[in-house]
């Protein structure tokens, strides 16, 4: 039988796998010779980056604000993040922090989002959710949040102690 233009394998990184498991338009994560803790691949917008610096802070800021360094370490992983990944996840990202950066402030009656102070910007993100377009801010929240409680700061915020479940029951029954 004939291979078509469609049929024939596609080449990720190293690896090869049937054109079948890759779809038209759905990208397939790295394989191959990238250094996750090197220089991104693609750019990402410099725009991008402060739109989702601005979102963040809103997001982890409590009665602290969320410290500058963490903010710094979350974009830099964030950019390295979306410049290894396909072009149309890198448009999305761009395309959720515009509709929630540029929309959401429309939402609530103002003009800006990275400008205004956290407490302003915690607001809009919270009339955002409530809104038709949460989505956008849905998206947002997933990419970051994945890469802020990657942090060894977040496992000691939130109390994990590097165990399986198991092994935690375990240790409760045996006592101290």
């Amino acid at each position: 039988m004939a291979r078509t233009s469609t049929d024939a394998p596609l080449q990720l990184g190293r690896k090869r796998t049937d054109r079948a498991l890759a779809p038209r338009g759905v990208g397939l994560a790295l394989v191959g010779d990238h250094d996750p803790g090197g220089p991104p691949i693609a750019p990402v917008g410099a725009a991008t980056l402060r739109r989702a610096r601005a979102v963040a802070e809103a997001l982890y800021s409590g009665e602290e604000p969320a410290p500058a360094a963490r903010l710094d370490w979350l974009i830099a992983d964030l950019a390295r993040f979306l410049g290894s990944s396909q072009g149309g996840a890198r448009r999305i990202f761009w395309l959720c922090a515009a509709v929630v950066t540029v929309v959401g402030p429309l939402l609530s009656l103002r003009v800006g989002f990275v400008d205004e102070p956290v407490a302003v910007r915690r607001e809009i993100l919270e009339r955002m959710e409530r809104s038709r377009l949460s989505a956008a801010l849905l998206a947002l929240k997933a990419i970051l949040s994945m890469i802020w409680f990657e942090h060894p700061d977040s496992a000691r915020e939130i109390g994990v102690d590097g165990l399986c479940k198991r092994d935690a029951v375990s240790r409760v029954e045996a006592g101290p």
